[in-house]
Parts: C-alpha cells; sequence; structure tokens
C-alpha cells in the first residue's frame, strides 16, 4: 500500500538503482512463434517497440556488443519474403547478397563486435524450413540443437564477443536456496518484539546494524542485505524496524522515508515472514522495488508540492514527478492502456474482485492495487515466480521489467545469491 503525505513516503506490502552497465550495450533477444524466428537488436529504442508487439517474447540480453575495444562491425538485412532477419560480420558475405540475392534488403550497421578469435564465440544456425537464422552464445544451446533438432544445420562461428551477459540460475534452484536458507530459522523463538512497527529501531550505518541487535535480527538483516540491488541503496537503509504482529492471517513489511529526505528509509519487517521464510526474500525484493522507484535517475525532481500535476507532464505522486522512461511511467502507460486507472487504493475486496476480471494483466491480486504496487510485484515476481504461469499482458510486463539493463542485472544478483544459499 502507498500513502502519501507532504513530508512522509511509505511503501507497504501486505501478504494474505541504478547500475551501471560495464559494457557499452546489451543485444537485446526476442523469439516470435508466429515468424518461427528470433530478433536480436542492440538499439533500446527498437527493443521497446518490439516489446509492444504480441508477436515477440523477450527472451532477455544476449551478450555485450560495440564494447571500445570491438571493431568488427555486424551488418543487418531484413526479408520481407522469408519474414526474417539476417546478420553477418563478413564483408564479403554482405558484398554477395547486396549483389546477387534480391530476397534481402541491406539494414546497414548494427553493432560492434570482438575481433576473430578473441572472447567468446557465437554460434550460427540456419534452418531451411524456417527460412531463417539463428545466433547463440550458449553452448548447450548449441549442442541440444546439434543433436536434438533435425530442423537446424550449424553453419560455424558467426563471430567473437568479448563480454556475455551474466548466467541466470533456474527457479529451481533458487528455491532449493531458499529451502536451505529457511532451515536456518527452523526453531526459532521470536519473542520480545511488539505487535506493530516503530516502537523498536535499530539504527543502521552502512550497511551495518547497530550493537543493540540480537541474533535474529542479525540474521534476517543478513537476508535483507544480501538481496540489495546495490550498496548505494543498501546505505539508504539507516533504520531497521523489526516487529511480530500476532494475526496468524496477515504479515507485512513496508519502506518508509525520513523525512520525506529519498535516500534515508527505514526497513520494517513483521518478523512473522520468519515462520513463512519463503515469502521473505520474494517481499525484500517487494521493498526494494519501492526504494528504487523515486531514485534519482527515475524521478525529474522532486518537489514539495501538491498541484505537481500541474507542471509535470509523466506520471506523478505527490511531490514527485517521474521520468519518461521510468518504470513507473512504463506501468502507468500499462494500465492506461488496459483501462486500470484508479484515483484510489484498491482495498482487499476490490483487488480481488478485479483481479478475477483482469487475471491476464496481473502477478497477483495485491498487484491491482495501485501502480506502484504492481511494478514491486511484478519484480519481485521475474525473480521468483514461474513466468510461464501468468497470463499474456502480466507475461509483457515481466518482460518489460527485464528490458531494463539494470532490473535485469538485479534479477540476475538475486537468483545467483539466493541459488547459493
Amino acid at each position: 500500500m502507498l500513502m502519501l503525505h507532504r513530508f512522509l513516503f511509505l511503501f507497504v506490502s501486505l501478504l494474505v538503482l541504478p547500475f551501471a552497465s560495464v559494457h557499452a550495450q546489451d543485444l537485446y533477444r526476442f523469439y516470435s512463434i508466429d515468424f518461427q524466428g528470433h530478433f536480436y537488436t542492440a538499439s533500446v529504442e527498437e527493443r521497446d517497440l518490439v516489446l509492444r508487439d504480441d508477436a515477440w517474447l523477450y527472451e532477455g540480453v544476449s551478450y555485450g556488443v560495440s564494447n571500445p575495444s570491438d571493431a568488427v562491425p555486424v551488418y543487418r538485412f531484413w526479408s520481407e519474403n522469408y519474414k526474417h532477419h539476417f546478420f553477418t560480420s563478413s564483408s564479403a558475405e554482405r558484398d554477395a547478397i547486396i549483389t546477387s540475392d534480391p530476397n534481402w534488403a541491406y539494414e546497414g550497421e548494427v553493432f560492434r563486435v570482438a575481433a576473430n578469435g578473441v572472447g567468446s564465440p557465437i554460434y550460427r544456425f540456419y534452418s531451411e524450413a524456417f527460412r531463417g537464422h539463428f545466433y547463440t552464445a550458449s553452448l548447450a544451446e548449441k549442442d541440444h540443437l546439434e543433436q536434438n533438432d533435425d530442423n537446424w544445420a550449424y553453419e560455424g562461428i558467426a563471430w567473437y564477443v568479448s563480454e556475455l551477459a551474466p548466467s541466470v540460475p533456474s527457479l529451481a534452484d533458487v528455491r532449493s536456496g531458499i529451502d536451505r536458507r529457511a532451515s536456518a530459522f527452523s526453531g526459532v523463538e521470536i519473542s520480545g518484539y511488539p505487535a506493530t512497527a516503530g516502537s523498536y529501531i535499530i539504527d543502521v550505518e552502512d550497511g551495518v546494524l547497530s550493537g543493540d541487535a540480537s541474533d535474529l535480527d542479525r540474521q534476517v538483516w543478513a537476508v535483507v542485505k544480501d538481496l540489495a540491488p546495490s550498496e548505494e541503496i543498501l546505505h539508504q537503509i539507516t533504520e531497521f524496524a523489526p516487529y511480530y504482529n500476532p494475526n496468524p492471517n496477515q504479515f507485512s513489511a513496508f519502506v518508509s522515508s525520513l523525512g520525506g529526505v529519498l535516500t534515508q528509509w527505514q526497513f520494517a519487517m513483521d518478523y512473522r515472514l520468519v515462520e513463512h521464510f519463503d515469502f521473505l526474500p520474494r517481499t525484500v525484493v517487494h521493498e526494494y522495488g519501492h526504494i528504487l522507484t523515486p531514485q534519482s535517475d527515475q524521478a525529474i525532481t522532486v518537489i514539495d508540492d501538491f498541484d505537481i500535476d500541474d507542471t509535470c507532464t509523466t506520471y506523478s505522486e505527490v511531490g514527485i514527478c517521474y521520468n519518461a522512461d521510468s518504470y513507473l511511467q512504463t506501468f502507468y502507460d500499462f494500465w492506461a492502456e488496459d483501462g486500470d486507472l484508479t484515483d484510489d487504493f484498491r482495498g482487499s475486496s476490490e483487488q480481488e474482485a478485479y483481479y478475477a476480471e483482469h487475471q491476464d494483466a496481473f502477478v497477483s491480486s495485491y498487484a491491482t492495487s495501485a501502480i506502484e504496487e504492481d511494478f514491486s510485484e511484478t519484480l519481485e515476481y521475474s525473480m521468483f515466480g514461474d513466468v510461464d504461469e501468468l497470463g499474456a499482458r502480466a507475461r509483457q510486463k515481466v518482460q518489460r521489467i527485464q528490458a531494463f539493463p539494470a532490473l535485469s542485472l538485479y534479477r540476475s544478483d538475486v537468483r545467483n545469491t539466493v541459488s547459493g544459499w
């Protein structure tokens, strides 16, 4: 739940940051069942156009291209007859197609890759059945196609890249990691904590709890720390407020800005989550989503002005005007296109009723409550949920989150961390 006051921003999750890219450009990969083929682009603008096309499924970042050291151009063609793109780093092959094959329209250089033999190979396949090519950096994917799919003929190495995308562990590995970490909390007695947040507060400095913290506090805080999007975001949390809600049917967590300063946060957590540990890492990521959205790279400015709508041309809340390419503007656009906008936070009964009618578009009933909650629920789901179980529109939201390089990297980091627990 989002409560906005003149000097307080409070984000609550009920359960019943930027990262700098280390390479110049990401290469985004899409697949279309309709066209029986893949598409690759290093253009953010082109990526965003394809993300809005229901014919294409976003598959993530393949690898990094156009690093400062990359000098080999990759050329792109389009065939209206075959409905496929073709990529080559060979100028001789490019010239032969331009000269001799009218099926292909030359679109120019699209990105650059490493010199021949430098870095990791990209494998190239051709399918006569689909009349298209496929490119992969994965040796496992290459071996699988060669051994199991007669539709694809291996043609050799297409080019080399100096940087591969970070690996993302499977959902099964993530769930195993959660089970292992949960065992550390098995049999823990939780007593002496207030029933509501606020009366027991532990100071946090540079990501470290103060000396007043109990062993349990430090154990739980270690999970919060493990799942931080970055050191910068972690260090913005200056208070940790554990409590224990005796209500057996409800547990929660929330983050709130301190004094209206959006770089100083209190992280409050109901320790009933310790007893339901499966929900704990999900909830932590959810709350980090609320800290990420008003960061300086997301908001044009922070204004203490209740009439901000008069001057802000993008999505706004009391005191915050969001960038046109921000996370929340993206989700506002989803809501506007789908007719989901509401002036008020949807309560529990409204959430259930709305979700029943619009399940295709949301990852959970709670996601229907507000745009901010939809973003955080979807961010959480992208890391811990099975996307194949979602409706088409909800999958688009997950894909859109993964198309943000910072959030894609965050997802990779979280899955690697949790699978290693």
